[in-house]
C-alpha cells in the first residue's frame, strides 16, 4: 500500500514564491477511551529540505523531526524513539500549501481522478431534529430530484434534493436538519475521487468538499467503502498571499470508534530567512 501511494505525490510546480513556513501550534487529542492530551510548541517547514520540525514546549521539551520515511523523537540531543512512516511530508498541510496543491489535497496528477461533482446549498441551517428516516421523508415528500453524498463534522451523510430544500440524512439514517435552498446560502462543492480501475481493490474513494474555492473537508474510505478518517480545514488566514487554514479537525477511526485531533496554528511566518539550523535540522545517523 505504501508503494502505491508514491504515485499519489503531487507534481511540484516550478516558480512558487513560498518556500518556508513556521508557526506556533497546539494539538488537542481526545481518544475514544476518554484519554486526552495537549501538545504545544513551534513548527518549522522548508519545502526544499522536505523536513517538518516540531519544537515542543509542552508537555515536555523535545523535538519531533519528520521526514518522508521516518519520525524521530529527540530529547537532549539524543534520539529516544524512531518510527517508520510513508509520505507524511508530501501530504502535509505545509507542503501542500506552499506548493499550491492544497485545494484538491494534492490529488491532481495522481492515480485518483474526479468521478462525480455535486453542489449543495448549506448556508445557515436550522436543526429540526425530527429524527424521521429517509424512507419516511420519501413517503411524505416523494422521490427526491437528486441524492448526493456530503461531508459534515458529524460524518459522511446524504443530501436529498427537492425543489425548495435539501434534507440531510445522517449516518444513522435519520433527518438531522433541513437546508433552505432559496436565500443567502453558501454553496459547497463536493467531489468524489476514485483511483484508476486497476487500483480500486487496494485504494478506496476520497470525498472532498470546498467552500468558496477553499478545501473544507476530506473523507477517506477503504476499498470496502468504510470510512477510515475525516479531515476538516477551517479558519483560513492569508499570510503574504498564502491561504492557510489555522484550524484542522481530524477524526480517525479505530475499531469503529472515533478519535479526535484538533490542531491550531497562530503567529504564522512565511519565507523566513532566519533559523536555518532549525529548518535544516540534521537527520540523526
Amino acid at each position: 500500500l505504501a508503494i502505491l501511494f508514491i504515485a499519489l505525490l503531487p507534481k511540484i510546480s516550478l516558480g512558487q514564491q513560498f518556500f518556508r513556513i513556521k508557526a506556533d501550534f497546539s494539538i488537542k487529542e481526545k481518544m475514544a477511551d476518554g484519554k486526552q492530551q495537549l501538545t504545544m510548541g513551534e513548527v518549522y517547514f522548508d519545502k526544499n529540505s522536505q523536513k517538518i520540525v516540531y519544537n515542543l514546549k509542552f508537555p515536555e521539551k523535545e523535538t519531533w523531526l519528520t521526514t518522508d520515511t521516518a519520525l524521530y523523537r529527540i530529547a537532549n540531543g539524543e534520539v529516544v524513539d524512531k518510527n517508520l512512516v510513508s509520505h507524511v511530508v508530501g501530504f502535509s498541510i505545509f507542503n501542500l500549501s506552499l506548493n499550491g496543491n492544497l485545494t484538491n489535497y494534492g490529488l491532481d496528477n495522481s492515480v485518483y481522478k474526479i468521478v462525480e461533482t455535486e453542489k449543495s446549498s448549506i448556508g445557515k441551517t436550522k436543526e429540526i431534529n425530527i429524527g424521521i428516516t429517509k424512507d419516511e421523508v420519501i413517503e411524505e415528500l416523494g422521490k427526491p430530484d437528486k441524492v448526493s453524498e456530503t461531508i459534515t463534522e458529524q460524518g459522511t451523510s446524504e443530501l436529498l434534493f427537492y425543489k425548495d430544500k435539501s434534507i440531510n440524512i445522517n449516518e444513522s439514517g435519520k433527518v438531522d436538519y433541513i437546508n433552505n435552498i432559496k436565500g443567502n446560502n453558501e454553496n459547497m462543492v463536493i467531489t468524489t475521487w476514485k483511483a484508476k480501475a486497476l487500483l480500486r481493490s487496494k485504494l478506496g474513494k476520497i470525498v472532498m468538499s470546498h467552500k468558496q474555492g477553499k478545501l473544507y473537508g476530506v473523507v477517506f474510505f477503504n476499498p470496502e467503502g468504510k470510512i477510515i478518517s475525516k479531515q476538516f480545514y477551517k479558519k483560513y488566514t492569508n499570510i503574504s498571499g498564502l491561504d492557510f487554514p489555522t484550524e484542522i479537525v481530524q477524526i480517525i477511526y479505530r475499531d469503529d470508534q472515533e478519535n479526535y485531533k484538533v490542531t491550531t496554528f497562530k503567529n504564522l511566518v512565511v519565507n523566513d530567512f532566519k533559523e536555518d539550523n532549525i529548518y535544516n535540522y540534521p537527520i540523526p545517523q
